[in-house]
């Protein structure tokens, strides 16, 4: 096992193996400044730099980008001749923690937005995108994770109530990503890098200009690279039948789709404290030997791994007998009580251990997200095997309330553990609390500031009733956030504010709401992004298609109905009866149902996202979607609408030889030549790849001519390409097309892929 120290803690591997299969069924951080966390140390130490609010490079940069790509020199491998050297400004933006979020598996990005204007205008303008690319490294080498964004606007300065200044102002760019695993084990320390860059999305794949694009440095922005942990994975029952060398072939055809069912492990709950002491303190303790700690493992004060004990007995109204009990039982295995009440009662904040860096706010999902770093390799409680301990983080806001008051607006937290392979960097940790700041809501002509605080707390949850206590281990971190804009109608009549993931300011509809009347041609914007994730989709207008997700703010203890209609076919009003999935603040899934036409609104914390429909579409047709709206007492409060095209056709792709005939054989030199055919058509076409494969083979794949395009070829035959075979293998080969479309796929992604079509030949 992966533990510092020889204890057990699960029962024989063989005997729950078997028991499985019959179940079935450190180098401390410096103390941060107010609201200025850095949380890596890759991060740059140089203060920011003083630019004047108005700089001729920010007002100018997608007209002098358009010009020459390479204006500010960040494209290594570019022939265009730099006009204006710069790199990695953070006078603007910075990001300033890295972390992740074990329960959602999402990389959180926390930066600051510093300045009162450079962002594109205020809240009522368009403002502009904060991107922030995240590659992972778990030790061969970096690979991308994907690309995240934020909507940033010209922000007013001045101070707040206590005096403070407004900015910077703090936001969280979120990434769930799908990790690697393991058993508990065998940690999973994989390095994270994030990019930020206003306004470009870092590039994801090599070319000429950008030969090693994890290395690309933005011209506005920064880089900022952290250490995570991923959770352990569980066991299945295909881990069980391997363990004990048994074909899942021998288990009844019924039985097959449990080979990916997690087996449930029951939680071992905490180390006692006689474990902890012979874990940490080694020979000290009696009836321990030398051997049993760890060499490498830093001895951990009693007073750390005993802080349950030793709480419990300081707390108001405790039992003098247990306490008395609980001495005892420190005094038979060597431990000094006296000296272990007496270090913690001088304790007041320390962050040895752990410290809070950043938080922030992700005003698209509407969560608040700490980070916090774990430095040392024990003084957790336990290995990743174990129950481990808890580092606990309460949020309080305060968005204008009078008296300047801060009040509590959650408390979450994570597990963490001894991980003896920790880094020198330590080990970053994101904490998530979704929160339902609808009430502090205001119209885009109304900015609104808050101030948040969060505070964290080792093992021991801190107050919820005041916010400037702090606990034996841990710190605190004052930040201000944008509070959200407010959407038309939200919280007293029908809002929808997404359809299909991407918000309806970014859909070509409009609606009169006397005549009931909508126009345009229901396509996204250019450029548009997925409203909760900040991804772009596409330069270009997409369309919609597969599952369209209706999001929409509730009216607390009112009812609405979703209605959608062909208007390419002319056909009436269907009322959408199926049931919505919801996911509730703490991450779990339910179905929300009509009762007859109508669902009942739900809270955000029921309903996270605020889901009102599922719409499951087949056609490639222009249609309108209708909400009305009760209040509790089912009277009307008026209705929304808005037109979305529908595309639900993948592309055609085709492709052949021309020189020889398909499928011929060919010399090692040859070119080879042939037409290829991808056409969208619904005339929505995103792009499409050529490639050679295998690829595997000494001497490449040729040079293919073209490898893609974003424009689609000319009907069949198509249009040219070739192939030089000089340098391969004599193998058999194919080379294949594929074409994806422009379509928004199920709210969440872009494109419907065509087949995979290929030509094969072989060469002598």
């Amino acid at each position: 096992m992966g533990s510092v120290v020889a204890v057990s803690v699960l029962p024989d591997l063989t005997y729950f193996l078997r028991f499985s299969l019959l179940y079935l069924g450190v180098a401390p951080l410096p103390r941060l400044s107010w609201g200025r966390p850095i949380m890596s140390e890759s991060a740059s130490a140089a203060e920011p730099v003083t630019r004047p609010v108005s700089s001729p490079h920010r007002e100018n940069f997608n007209q002098l980008l358009a010009l020459n790509p390479n204006y500010f020199g960040n494209l290594a491998g570019s022939t265009l001749t730099p006009v204006a050297t710069l790199s990695t400004d953070t006078a603007y933006e910075q990001l300033t923690c890295v972390g992740y979020n074990l329960d959602r598996k999402a990389l959180e990005a926390a930066f600051e937005v510093k300045l009162a204007s450079g962002y594109g205008g205020g809240l009522c303008s368009d403002g502009s995108w904060e991107y922030v690319r995240f590659w992972l490294d778990y030790g061969s080498g970096w690979q991308d994770a994907g690309v995240t964004g934020v909507n940033v606007h010209d922000l007013p300065g001045g101070v707040d109530c206590l005096g403070a200044q407004q900015l910077p102002v703090s936001y969280v760019a979120t990434l769930t990503i799908d990790p690697t695993t393991s058993f508990c084990d065998f940690p999973v320390l994989p390095r994270v890098r994030a990019i930020l860059s206003w306004n470009v999305v870092p590039p994801d794949a090599p070319s000429a200009a950008v030969p090693v694009p994890a290395d690309w440095l933005p011209v506005f922005g920064n880089v900022l690279e952290s250490t995570i942990q991923i959770a352990p994975r569980p066991f299945f029952l295909s881990d069980v039948l391997s363990e004990l060398e048994i074909s899942p072939a021998k288990l009844p055809i019924d039985m097959q789709a449990a080979l990916q069912v997690p087996i449930p492990v029951p939680d071992p709950g905490p180390l006692d404290v006689t474990t902890l002491a012979h874990l940490y303190a080694g020979a000290g303790v009696a009836g321990t030997t030398a051997e049993v700690a760890a060499p490498s493992a830093q001895t951990v004060p009693a007073h750390r791994f005993g802080l349950a004990d030793l709480t419990a007995a300081t707390r108001h109204g405790a039992d003098p007998l247990a306490t008395l009990t609980t001495l005892e039982s420190w005094t038979s295995i060597g431990l000094d009580w006296t000296s272990a009440i007496t270090a913690l009662s001088v304790l007041d904040a320390d962050v040895t251990y752990e410290e809070l860096g950043c938080v922030g706010l992700d005003i698209a999902q509407s969560r608040l997200v700490a980070t916090l770093r774990i430095k040392r390799a024990n003084g957790y409680s336990g290995d990743l095997c174990t129950h481990g301990s808890t580092e606990y983080v309460a949020f309080w806001g305060d968005f204008g309330s009078k008296g300047c008051t801060l009040s509590y607006l959650g408390t979450a937290a994570v597990q963490v553990h001894d991980i003896a392979s920790i880094p020198a960097g330590g080990l970053t940790y994101a904490v998530v609390l979704p929160v339902d700041l609808s009430a502090f809501e205001r119209p885009c002509d109304q900015p609104l500031i808050g101030r948040v605080r969060a505070v964290l707390s080792w093992n021991t949850p801190p107050s919820t009733v005041d916010p400037n206590a702090l606990t034996y281990w841990g710190n605190r971190v004052d930040v201000h956030v944008q509070a959200p804009v407010e959407s038309p109608n939200a919280g007293t009549g029908p809002n929808i504010f997404a359809i299909g993931g991407i918000g309806v300011a970014s859909i070509d509809s409009s609606y009169n709401p006397v005549t009931h009347a909508t126009s345009g041609g229901g396509l996204t914007t250019p450029g548009a992004h997925f409203a909760l994730t900040g991804a772009l989709t596409d330069v270009r207008a997409c369309p919609f298609g597969g599952e369209v997700v209706v999001n929409g703010e509730p009216v607390l203890g009112g009812s609405y109905r979703v209605q959608v209609r062909n208007l390419t076919e002319g056909t009436g009003w269907t009322t959408l009866v199926n049931g919505v999935t919801v996911v509730d603040s703490g991450g779990v899934l339910h179905t929300n149902m009509p009762v007859g036409e109508y669902y009942a609104y739900l809270d955000h914390s029921n309903n996270e996202l605020a889901a009102l429909a599922d719409w499951f579409t087949t056609t490639d047709d222009l249609w309108e979607i209708k909400l009305d709206a009760r209040d509790a007492a089912s009277n009307p409060l008026g209705e929304v609408r808005y037109r979305i095209q529908l595309d639900n056709t993948a592309p055609n792709v085709d492709i052949h030889i021309d020189s020889g005939g398909d499928c011929k054989k060919f010399l090692v030199g040859e070119t080879i030549s042939g037409h290829v055919v991808a056409i969208d058509p619904n005339n929505h076409f995103g792009s499409y790849v050529l490639g050679v494969l295998p690829n595997t083979l000494p001497g490449g794949t040729g040079v293919l001519t073209p490898t893609s395009s974003t424009v689609q070829t000319a009907p069949a035959p198509g249009d040219p390409w070739t192939l030089d075979t000089t340098g391969m293998s004599a193998c058999a080969y194919v080379v294949y097309v594929q074409a994806r479309d422009r379509t928004i796929v199920s709210s969440s992604t872009v494109g419907w892929y065509s087949p995979l079509r290929a030509v094969g030949f072989s060469l002598d």
